[in-house]
């Protein structure tokens, strides 16, 4: 009887490390499990964002002078593509109203040639533009400019702006072509609004 005993005895630790052994593997299959959803929801967002900057902004790297002192030949620009609405097709759900002084990004050139620039918006439709000895007047008035720029000592006679366009001015007006020499733009070339400078890291800011 005694003998039986202590192999009763004997037998508890065994099946008790037993079921330590099962509830570990459970906690280790669990963790596991949640690994593996949380990496698959990681890879989904990654994705997601990688889709959402693909079709929703562009990071051009401008090249050339035109608009400093603002934005500088070699940054990279992150442009807002839905900055003035949402387009499916020929559908329209959304639009805003492009405005004086932003600084947008549109195409020039066809096919193969289609390069995209950034200006800043000067005039809107309808309204009638002048330069004389680098101050410009909109509307008969006086365009109060805030933000920095480079003027020049350019002229050019009144002209109105047409519907569906916008009239556009670098920002280094000595240095840029715009407006001036290739006349106001269709707004079906806009692509959207730039935002920031992205890079390099010390060039970082937001565009004003």
């Amino acid at each position: 009887m005694p003998r039986i005993l202590e192999h009763t005895i004997q037998a508890r630790p065994t099946a008790s490390g037993i079921a330590s052994t099962l509830d570990a593997l459970e906690r280790t299959a669990h963790l596991q499990r949640t690994l593996r959803i949380v990496v698959r929801l990681l890879i989904q967002a990654i994705v997601l964002a990688a889709l959402v900057s693909l079709f929703f902004f562009r990071v051009p790297q401008v090249e050339g002078r035109s608009m400093q002192p603002n934005i500088e030949s070699g940054n990279h620009v992150l442009i807002n593509t839905l900055a003035y609405g949402v387009a499916l097709g020929p559908l329209v759900l959304t639009r805003t109203p492009i405005g004086r002084g932003d600084i947008v990004a549109f195409e020039r050139g066809h096919g193969d040639d289609v390069k995209i620039f950034l200006k800043r918006v000067i005039a809107l439709p309808g309204e009638t533009v002048a330069l004389s000895n680098g101050a410009i007047t909109v509307q008969g008035q006086p365009l109060d400019e805030t933000y920095d720029l480079l003027p020049d000592h350019s002229s050019m006679n009144a002209a109105s702006v047409p519907t569906g366009t916008v009239f556009v001015l670098g920002d280094n007006r000595a240095e840029s072509d715009d407006s001036r020499s290739f006349g106001p733009i269709p707004q079906s070339s806009i692509i959207g609004k730039a935002v920031f400078v992205i890079w390099p890291i010390g060039h970082v800011k937001r565009i004003l």
